[in-house]
């Protein structure tokens, strides 16, 4: 029902399968879980958070649900309450579940947690979200794994992998290559600018 924007009978849904089940229900959680994405995306997040809390009640052990509540908290300030929603969930999230690990990743980021963020959105990247290595960067580049984020930057694509790679020659002692040097400052992309910065002092 959520699928088709109706969230009253969504929400009434919920309450009659809640009401019925006796034991961890992943199919019907799963199901909350679908029509939770649904709603949110479309906007609606009252019934959408319903939905999602509802998941964990069916199956606790579903991890993106959880995420979902902890998406909410820090959005309304409560970092303690999304930790805590975090780590309830995050163990759970599957490796080759790119959305879930790229929503994991953000809300690790956003609570400071570095080491997590990089290896979920790592993952999410590796799982097919090409729209993660731009957070996976900003993530690398404000620590200290130089590796890491240079192995990222390889197989970077588009302006972001062009101008990555040229900074990466440079990084090598490399001369400054003429694709790098025809781009305006201005055009370097912001999550670069760390590591561009890091990479102009080294000399």
């Amino acid at each position: 029902h959520a699928r088709l924007g109706d969230e009253a009978a969504a929400l009434a849904l919920v309450g009659h399968v809640r009401d019925r089940l006796r034991a961890r229900d992943p199919p019907v959680a799963r199901r909350f879980l679908d029509a939770a994405r649904a709603l949110l995306a479309g906007g609606r997040e009252s019934a959408g958070l319903r939905l999602a809390r509802a998941a964990t009640a069916v199956d606790p052990a579903l991890g993106e649900p959880w995420l979902l509540l902890g998406r909410d908290a820090l959005s309304r300030g409560d970092r303690a309450l999304a930790r805590r929603s975090f780590d309830r969930g995050v163990d759970a999230v599957d490796a080759t579940d790119a959305r879930a690990n790229r929503l994991a990743g953000d809300l690790a980021w956003a609570l400071g947690d570095r080491p997590a963020a990089g290896r979920l959105l790592r993952r999410a990247w590796i799982a097919g979200d090409e729209g993660a290595i731009a957070p996976l960067v900003a993530v690398l580049a404000a620590g200290d794994d130089a590796a890491a984020l240079e192995r990222v930057l390889l197989d970077a694509r588009g302006e972001l992998g062009d101008v990555a790679r040229g900074l990466l020659e440079v990084a090598r002692g490399r001369p400054v290559p003429a694709s790098l040097a025809a781009v305006p400052g201005g055009n370097v992309p912001e999550v670069l600018w760390h590591y561009a910065l890091d990479v102009t002092l080294r000399d």
